[in-house]
């Protein structure tokens, strides 16, 4: 008798949790990254701060209130089949592709690394066609394994793990977002408090390890790259706030508008007039251009609402971002897998630049436009192989 209560028990948390979870997945992680990385280090450090975490949750509550009353796109997912031939022959094109641009490395988290991808990539520019292609290649593969994924969990958890070393450069939080991701598909997408607290461990702790690799541990506060991770980008916003220097929030807006565009489209016209929040506000404040002994700090993703003129224009060029992310969100969420993924990335995202977002829900969205058609199933059959 007690173990059918505990059984029913059980199953209530599991079915709760990933009801809540399923309908608001994207709503959930902006709240979480407001209160991560505005409001809890706003309200220790620096509490004059609190009114921009306030005023983003406005935000994001009429983004997602205003995004609810239009139906968004719909995807039959029984009509996309995911061959594991196909699945495997992408991975191996991907692979063969990293190894042509003498990218490919398994565990690319060194000092060394870090230093030379701050010493090499340019900041400022539009990605070029040959860049653009990798980021194709690499998301259709990962969109590939994470459809996979939703019926082939542990096959799938090793896959995502192998992606995750493959495809996370110096990126941390990626890494983390891929192995986290990985726990949700091995528990088949069922969450629990208990559940949860394992992904969140498991996540964290690649985020640890690879903090140790790229040494991180010497150059964070207190020794805590949690800490670092956390409270340096309000303190960052404080500086960005004491040198007293704006933008246009129309700026904002046509940053929005072209981030669609790739950057070789403009090339008739000159480059195209990219904005990198914070590689330019980083130059603008250091005075030093990016490098390993200058890299790139982020400043949260309130930071905008500071920079851009004035705030109120600002913050409903920020509700126009939230509202495109809430109205594909269910489009994204027929797939499990991939909708926690890219939830988790949305939450991470939060503690940088919004507007990046945007880039990485387009490719999203064209590499699943890309994917109905090359791995339609005519019969309609349900199911993957």
């Amino acid at each position: 008798m007690k173990n059918t209560k505990d059984s029913k028990l059980k199953k209530l948390d599991t079915g709760f949790f990933q009801s809540v979870w399923q309908k608001n997945s994207f709503f959930i992680a902006a709240m979480l990254g407001n209160i991560l990385y505005v409001f809890i280090p706003s309200f220790l450090l620096l509490p004059d701060y609190l009114l921009l975490s306030f005023y983003a949750s406005i935000i994001i509550v009429l983004g997602v209130i205003i995004a609810n009353r239009f139906p968004g796109p719909k995807l039959e997912t029984s009509t996309i089949r995911i061959k594991k031939k196909w699945l495997f022959a992408s991975i191996f094109a991907l692979v063969l592709f990293k190894i042509l641009l003498g990218e490919f490395s398994l565990f690319s988290f060194s000092e060394q690394s870090v230093q030379n991808y701050l010493d090499q990539k340019d900041q400022f520019s539009a990605r070029g066609p040959i860049e653009i292609l990798k980021i194709v290649i690499e998301n259709y593969t990962l969109l590939l394994t994470l459809m996979y994924a939703d019926k082939n969990r542990k096959s799938g958890a090793v896959l995502l793990i192998f992606l995750g070393l493959l495809n996370s450069s110096i990126s941390r939080s990626n890494l983390a977002a891929y192995a986290a991701t990985a726990f949700f598909v091995f528990y088949n997408g069922r969450l629990s408090a208990f559940r949860i607290l394992i992904i969140i461990s498991f996540g964290l702790f690649f985020f640890y390890i690879s903090s140790i690799m790229r040494g991180d541990l010497n150059t964070s506060a207190l020794g805590n790259v949690f800490f670092t991770a956390v409270g340096y980008p309000i303190i960052n916003l404080s500086n960005l706030i004491s040198y007293d220097i704006s933008g246009s929030w129309f700026d904002y807006f046509i940053q929005l508008v072209i981030k669609p565009i790739p950057g070789f489209l403009f090339s008739p016209f000159g480059s195209k007039p990219v904005f990198n929040f914070n590689a330019e506000i980083t130059t603008l404040i250091s005075g030093s251009s990016i490098s390993s002994e200058q890299p790139v700090s982020v400043f949260t993703f309130v930071a905008p609402l500071v920079y851009y003129k004035p705030i109120l224009l600002t913050g409903f060029v920020m509700l126009i971002i939230y509202v495109i992310v809430f109205y594909f969100a269910n489009y994204i969420n027929n797939f499990r897998a991939l909708g926690f993924y890219l939830a988790i990335v949305f939450f991470l995202i939060h503690r940088s630049n919004l507007l990046d977002f945007v880039s990485i829900l387009i490719i999203n969205i064209v590499t699943l436009e890309m994917i109905k058609l090359t791995c339609q199933n005519k019969k309609s059959m349900q199911g993957y192989e």
